[in-house]
């Protein structure tokens, strides 16, 4: 294309259109049609769109098709009330959406406006005195850049035009500008039917672009392609033993005996697990990734009367994955002894005596001798490239009777409701404790449920118990923050762990969260504020509300005569199990 565009501007240096800014470049070539049309330029039959290559294309090259069409089609204008704007016209929205996906990869946040209008009627009447009529569809949507991101298109895009592009650096220069909140509301959701969904990883940055997006790969395993998923959790609860005089240790030997068994045990998985294809066989036989995990921390630490976010509580929480962390190990190299270490051994890290989690390199916080670990590992080998991650534990955990994986308690009291009267599920460990008070009782569990299942508010009930018992929204999102990069620090993998938020937390609040997490060094970070979501997992019913709500909901009435269709707590679609009603949201239950 370069000779015909030279060749156009050469015979028209004093065109009007050239003195402006704007060049108009005319080609009847069928060759040069067919190159465009190869690009993905479409004819004006048709429903523009952005070019697929474009979205291919490298940075400087989508800048510059940005800069093209809004030269092209784009204007800059100033509201009132410092509500300026950058717009983009066109009567094909499909466009206009591409174009918005292509800014968000920029940070630029737009919208788009039907601006249409009736169709309207043209008559002209050529040089001949043939008259003919033209009517034009009426079709015009409008894209408009605003608030914090028309500073941001000035930084990073530029008009053709001299006038246009010197008008919006002015007022990007001297006006401030809306902060611009990436936050939209569900207008509507439209069911459309199956849609074929792809998995896909991106090895390089495990991130990608999504509709202007960039998300990124989730998951406390991290597992190359075609490796499998094997883990297994210790159930450190179990491993608290009561003394005579009720006060209770930690039984470090027979936890140190569960850990080297559950390493043995899940390599045994990966011996005899029939695969469903070889790939996956083959990369899982040449890593053998294992997950030895942990849960009951928080019941643990109730037992032990150590407070979830004290400093003693850290202490024990660092010590404890430690302990996971070495015998883990040990348990590794002693199977290498005798089984041989996994193929793949001789092309990683551990032949130079590296180590991977982040603990290794902190040697003030060592209590066992790494050192001589990475040495054995050197000589010896091992026989799982990984052996320890952190899961969710969330089944099991309930199986088992004990608090899931390294969470604090949710709540110390659930409240159930069947047909002959309500129940109470409570907490082990608060059970205990409260009947060694003397203060257990039915009134003080109803007390409980209606504080969202914490002792915070409850002002009878001993200095001591509310220190200890204190459930996830009692802390602050940092100590849970900080737990998470205590057992972090001594993970091969990654962690499982969410970091609760009260329903009143901020923008900000988050921010803060994340820059903490990034700080103390976490791989990644989960956080979830209280009742974001309808029906939510977990939840506590709390305070009674005016008006016969409950939770802040209000109560579905019971139909008389015949059995419920919907929980008369929250209002979900019952469902039927073992000869009851239950709600799936909130456990009410109903039973025939």
């Amino acid at each position: 294309l370069k000779p015909i565009i030279e060749k156009y501007l050469n015979r028209a240096r004093t065109d009007r259109e050239v003195t402006r800014g704007v060049w108009q470049v005319r080609s009847a070539s069928a060759h040069v049609t067919a190159f465009l049309k190869g690009l993905g330029v479409r004819d004006v039959g048709e429903e523009r769109r952005v070019p697929e290559s474009v979205f291919q294309a490298p940075k400087e090259a989508v800048i510059g098709f940005i800069e093209g069409l809004f030269s092209s089609d784009g204007s800059v204008g100033q509201g009132d009330k410092s509500r300026h704007y950058i717009r983009l016209n066109s009567s094909s929205l499909a466009l206009l959406k591409d174009v918005q996906i292509l800014l968000l990869n920029f940070g630029v946040k737009s919208a788009i406006y039907d601006r249409s209008t009736k169709p309207k009627t043209f008559l002209y009447t050529n040089k001949d005195g043939i008259e003919t009529r033209h009517t034009t569809s009426g079709t015009n949507y409008e894209l408009n850049v605003s608030k914090e991101s028309f500073a941001l298109f000035a930084r990073t895009f530029q008009f053709m035009q001299k006038r246009k592009d010197e008008r919006m650096r002015k007022i990007a220069e001297r006006h401030e500008f809306y902060h611009d909140y990436f936050i939209e509301k569900v207008a509507e959701i439209t069911p459309r039917g199956k849609e074929s969904v792809w998995d896909l990883t991106e090895t390089k940055t495990h991130s990608f672009i999504a509709n202007g997006f960039v998300i990124k790969n989730c998951g406390e395993v991290l597992l190359y392609p075609n490796e499998s998923c094997n883990l297994g959790s210790v159930n450190a609860h179990a491993f608290v033993k009561r003394n005579g005089d009720r006060s209770a240790h930690f039984d470090w030997e027979g936890f140190k005996e569960a850990v080297m068994t559950g390493i043995e045990f899940l390599d045994n998985v990966i011996e005899v697990n029939n695969f469903p294809l070889p790939a996956i066989e083959e990369m899982t036989r040449n890593t053998r990734k294992v997950g030895l995990g942990v849960m009951g921390v928080a019941d643990a630490l109730f037992s032990l009367r150590i407070p979830y976010d004290s400093k003693e509580g850290m202490a024990f929480m660092e010590r404890l994955m430690q302990f996971i962390n070495y015998w883990s190990k040990i348990a590794s190299i002693e199977l290498a002894n005798k089984r041989g270490p996994f193929p793949l051994y001789k092309e990683t890290f551990f032949v130079e005596g590296k180590l991977p989690f982040a603990g290794s390199k902190d040697k003030r916080s060592w209590q066992f001798d790494w050192k001589e670990m990475t040495e054995r590992i050197k000589k010896e080998g091992i026989r799982n490239s990984y052996t320890t991650v952190i899961a969710p534990t969330g089944s099991i955990s309930m199986i088992a009777g004990t608090s899931s994986g390294i969470e604090p308690v949710f709540s110390l009291v659930y409240e159930k409701n069947v047909a002959v009267g309500n129940f109470y599920y409570i907490d082990s460990e608060f059970e205990i404790a409260m009947k060694e008070f003397g203060i257990y009782d039915e009134e003080l569990l109803k007390t409980i449920v209606s504080h969202h299942g914490s002792l915070d508010g409850i002002s009878y009930l001993p200095k001591e118990v509310k220190s200890v018992f204190r459930v996830a929204h009692d802390l602050t999102p940092e100590s849970h923050i900080q737990a998470l990069a205590i057992f972090q620090k001594w993970v091969d993998s990654s962690i499982s762990k969410t970091i609760n938020f009260s329903k009143h937390a901020t923008v900000d609040d988050m921010k803060k969260a994340y820059l903490l997490a990034y700080k103390l060094g976490c791989k990644d970070v989960t956080v979830y504020r209280d009742s974001s979501i309808e029906n939510q997992v977990l939840s506590t019913p709390g305070k009674k509300e005016e008006k016969g709500e409950e939770g802040g909901k209000a109560k579905a009435p019971v139909p008389e005569g015949n059995k419920p269709t919907h929980c008369p707590k929250c209002s979900t679609k019952l469902v039927r199990g073992e000869g009851c009603l239950k709600c799936p949201s909130c456990g009410w239950g109903l039973c025939t």
